[in-house]
């Protein structure tokens, strides 16, 4: 019953939440991804946090200062340009990514399926930020508990 912390993302107790979307489909999470800024900023995507359930106008200041284009859906709510793959994604799906990869490294190191998790969420987060969060987990692999 004692909390352990699972090393992640090559042996460390933290993983940067970047993701990288590549022409072929490749996706790189973590240390990888945030390697890859420079050489592929479009594809690059961090800070998914500060767009994840809210709409363009309330996330302008953000926008200008990504590298990544941000566009919004009909309803507004920011997505994230990914040319890699000739789409928009919704911040919830980049953070879907970081969290698959999380799930993965700690079922490797424990030998064995997780699929409950406590995410946490910051305290000012509104509820369709939540929801939203809730989304990527669920869609990551993990029980809504």
């Amino acid at each position: 019953g004692d909390a352990v912390i699972v090393p992640i993302d090559g042996g460390h107790a933290t993983m940067p939440s970047w993701v990288h979307f590549s022409k072929s489909g490749r996706v790189r999470v973590g240390r990888k991804a945030q390697q890859l800024q420079h050489r592929d900023p479009l594809n690059t995507f961090h800070s998914a946090k500060r767009f994840i359930g809210r709409k363009t106008d309330v996330v302008a200041r953000d926008m200008e200062s990504v590298a990544f284009g941000v566009c919004q859906d009909e309803e507004g709510l920011a997505m994230m340009e990914c040319p890699a793959l000739d789409t928009a994604l919704y911040p919830e799906e980049v953070s879907t990514e970081v969290l698959r990869k999380i799930l993965q490294d700690v079922e490797q190191a424990l030998g064995e399926s997780v699929r409950k998790a406590v995410i946490t969420v910051p305290a000012y987060f509104n509820d369709a930020q939540r929801d939203a969060t809730t989304r990527a987990g669920l869609a990551a692999g993990l029980e809504k508990v």
